[in-house]
């Protein structure tokens, strides 16, 4: 194996830990703590439910990984990712976020050395496949986090993880 393949190995293997085995579980936890009401609950109205938060990701992983990557057609609508109110159950979401993730791990399963190092355009941006799996991983990362503090919060609980 080349120092480029094992590069590539390494940079896979890292993404299906933390993207895959730690955030998605996490954010899956979450989601099983909470009511419905819960999910679409919007502490002010300049900051979004959980809800929006998970339909936020999805759209954010179509893009990014999903159409980027392995060219799958892009059907975003990022607008209504933030103004969705209850369109979703809790099982619906739990659902898509199942979807998800096996796409990804289907898309991650595919991606060679010329992938991560190919130029795209997503979004304004000229990205690697590299920085796009680095993007998805950083950006699932932080909203996970603002769902697992607004779980804590709703359900005044100390520790979730």
């Amino acid at each position: 194996m080349t120092q480029e393949q094992k590069l590539a190995t390494t940079i896979i293997e890292a993404v299906n830990q933390y993207l895959i085995e730690e955030n998605f579980t996490k954010l899956h936890k979450c989601i099983t703590l909470l009511t419905n009401e819960q999910i679409w609950f919007r502490p002010t109205s300049n900051i979004n439910s959980i809800g929006n938060i998970v339909l936020h990701l999805c759209g954010n992983i179509s893009e990014w990984i999903l159409n980027a990557i392995d060219g799958q057609t892009l059907i975003r609508k990022r607008n209504e990712e933030f103004t969705a109110n209850n369109s979703y159950s809790k099982q619906e979401l739990l659902e898509l976020l199942s979807i998800k993730k096996a796409q990804v791990v289907d898309v991650l399963k595919k991606v060679n050395t010329s992938e991560l190092l190919r130029i795209r355009k997503v979004q304004v941006y000229d990205a690697t496949g590299t920085s796009v799996l680095l993007h998805v991983t950083e950006h699932f990362s932080y909203h996970v986090g603002q769902v697992a503090y607004q779980t804590k919060i709703l359900n005044n609980i100390s520790e979730l993880f």
